[in-house]
């Protein structure tokens, strides 16, 4: 995981574990999707490793799994969706454009009123983004890719819901009206 990510105040890696002064160690359970999901529903230092589990056996009881077979993680795609379903939850996942820019992946199509969750998909892992105000100055349309900066630190709605900048607003008998060539 990037050092940017680490730092990042906005989002959390969950890729160890320790308490009581323990030294921390990595996670190997391929749960992070879970550990992600406990977090958004308020688990604490203390609660998240139960949180987590009881949030795994209700996925391996929807999918009729095994949970004490070693578990491979859930696909980023159609394995999310169910998650949706399954968590009444909205998910949304980000993604890093090179090391530092934190820029989205995949938007929700579930529609759970408030209830949404964001997370940072890593070369398989996921991290939770607690904040997305914190962790992206800026969200992009996903229609025309326009940015939209955070004002005063204020998160828009989705971008793709209000921007104007993907519509043609008027059309012109010669066509889209564009600035005319000036010599200077």
């Amino acid at each position: 995981i990037p050092e940017s990510v680490k730092r990042n105040q906005g989002v959390e890696v969950l890729t160890h574990h320790g308490k009581n002064g323990q030294s921390y160690q990595p996670y190997t359970d391929n749960l992070c999707l879970f550990r992600c999901l406990a977090r958004h529903q308020g688990a604490t230092d203390e609660t998240l490793e139960t949180t987590t589990h009881e949030l795994f056996e209700q996925w391996c009881e929807d999918r009729g799994l095994d949970n004490d077979l070693p578990f491979e993680g859930v696909d980023a795609g159609e394995g999310v969706d169910r998650v949706e379903q399954l968590f009444k939850v909205n998910v949304e996942n980000y993604e890093l454009d090179g090391e530092e820019n934190i820029v989205p992946r995949r938007r929700s199509v579930a529609n759970f009123a408030t209830n949404t969750t964001h997370l940072l998909e890593i070369d398989g892992h996921f991290a939770h983004i607690h904040d997305i105000d914190k962790a992206t100055g800026s969200r992009s349309c996903t229609k025309c890719g326009k940015l939209w900066p955070h004002p005063n630190g204020k998160h828009l709605p989705e971008p793709a819901r209000t921007c104007s900048g993907c519509e043609t607003r008027f059309t012109y008998p010669s066509g889209i009206y564009g600035p005319g060539k000036h010599i200077v």
